[in-house]
Formats: structure tokens, C-alpha cells, sequence
């Protein structure tokens, strides 16, 4: 089987296993975005800043995206161990582990664009928050390299968790913090200056800059895109390099236990 077969079946798994066990995705996709939505522009009517409503639809949605990602790859890899299939995946050949952990990453992150939906009802119709459709392409290819950047923080994630019994405390640090670092609250220029060069090594800070422009109808930064699909390929790089070295130490040791 070539390689872009193999993630297509493993995409094609992690949708079949997300339509018939949809509890914990519903949550994480609806309830949650919607729940941060309507407090975050509750609290923006209080304030008198408008300015910032479509912050109420992109923010809680790339949250979903985000703990979609994170969430959904720490499952896989807690499921495999405790099913005793980790290290069976890790020394098929032909990197059949990395496309496995892509594929499924790739799936869940692409359907956790749901939660965009759910968040412009809310915005829009329960707050009468106008959006911009002007630059549908804009759009689109945002969203694009939103999927492509959670899939490449899932990579990485899924590497760190084979090496560590916290996988909780992983996920933690890899939601709040980040989307605060991310600026998917308010903008990163409201952010101490002092922490704002952080948030530049941080996709979501572009990403949100990038789709907060494209819903407000304002021209896009060219500067924003480069650095956006330069840390997608980064992630990218760094998740698949890391699951092909624990993929390769386990073909030499016989295991991925625990670091």
C-alpha cells in the first residue's frame, strides 16, 4: 500500500470511529466553542468593544481546533498502548506508523472545522456580528493551513505522549497557554510586550490575525501568510521526524514504553 493510501485509511478510520462514538467530539466541537463563545461577547457587550466581535466566532472555533488536535491524538496514543498495539504499529515498515498518527490526526482536525459553524451561528445570529465573505478563497486556504498546522502541533503531541506517563499535563500545557500566547482572545498587540515575540513561534497568532482580517473585510498581511505556512512546515517537519525516530528506536529496542 503507497504512503498516500495509508493516510487516506487512517483518515477514513478516525471518521468512522468520530460518526459512531460522537459524544466526546461533540463536546469538544459544540459545546465547548459555543460555551466560550457566548460568555466571550457577553463580555465584549459589557466592555462597549465591538471592535472585537469577530473575535467571538474565531476564537472559541481554533480552541475547538486546537483541543480537537491535541485531544484526539493523546486518545490514539493512550488506546494503542492500552490495547497493546503501540509498538506493533511502530516497527511496520515503510513508516506505516507516522502516515497511521497523520492520516487520523489529519481526519479529526479537518472535521473539528465544525466548529466554526457552530460559533458564526452564535455570533452572528445571537449577536448580530457582521462578517466579511469578500475573499472566499482567503478563507479557505486559512482554514487549510489551520487543519495543516493542528495536525502538525498533533504530531508533535503524539511523540511527546509516547514518551510520557503525564499525558494530561501535556495536554494542559498545550491549550490555555497557547491560546492565550496565540491571541485568539484578543489580539497578540494587547499582550505585555514583553511576551509578544513568543506569540510570533505560535501559528494561532498568525492564524487568527489572518482570518480576523478576512472576516472584517480588511486586506491581509503577505508577511502573516509566509510565517503561517513557514511554521506549518515546521510543525509538519518536526511531528513526523520525532514519531520516525520513536519509530526507528523501536524497530532497535523492541518497545516505545515510557521515558
Amino acid at each position: 500500500m503507497s504512503g498516500l493510501r495509508k493516510v487516506f485509511a487512517s483518515a477514513e478510520l478516525e471518521i468512522r470511529l468520530l460518526v459512531y462514538s460522537p459524544a466526546n467530539a461533540l463536546v469538544t466541537l459544540l459545546l465547548f466553542p459555543v460555551m466560550y463563545s457566548i460568555i466571550y461577547l457577553i463580555v465584549l457587550d459589557f466592555l462597549n468593544r465591538e471592535d472585537l466581535g469577530t473575535m467571538g466566532m474565531i476564537g472559541p472555533a481554533l480552541m475547538g481546533v486546537w483541543a480537537t488536535s491535541v485531544g484526539i491524538t493523546g486518545s490514539i496514543i493512550d488506546d494503542e498502548r492500552w490495547n497493546g498495539s503501540l509498538e506493533v504499529l511502530a516497527v511496520l515498515p515503510g513508516g506505516s506508523f507516522s502516515l497511521f498518527l497523520l492520516g487520523r490526526t489529519l481526519a479529526s482536525s479537518a472535521l473539528s472545522l465544525i466548529a466554526f459553524v457552530s460559533t458564526f451561528v452564535v455570533a452572528h445570529f445571537g449577536f448580530s456580528v457582521s462578517f466579511s465573505f469578500q475573499e472566499p478563497l482567503g478563507i479557505a486556504a486559512a482554514l487549510i493551513l489551520t487543519v495543516l498546522s493542528a495536525t502538525g502541533v498533533g504530531m508533535i503531541v503524539g511523540a511527546l505522549l509516547v514518551l510520557s506517563r503525564s499525558a494530561i499535563q501535556f495536554q494542559t500545557t498545550l491549550t490555555f497557554p497557547f491560546y492565550l500566547l496565540g491571541g485568539i482572545a484578543f489580539p497578540v498587540s494587547e499582550l505585555p510586550h514583553f511576551v509578544q515575540p513568543l506569540s510570533y513561534l505560535i501559528s494561532l497568532s498568525w492564524i487568527s490575525e489572518i482570518l480576523r482580517d478576512l472576516f472584517e473585510g480588511k486586506p491581509t498581511q503577505g508577511l502573516a501568510w509566509f510565517v503561517l505556512s513557514l511554521l506549518v512546515i515546521v510543525y509538519l517537519g518536526i511531528g513526523l521526524y520525532l514519531i520516525g525516530a520513536l519509530t526507528r528506536r523501536a524497530q532497535t529496542t523492541g518497545n516505545m514504553g515510557y521515558a
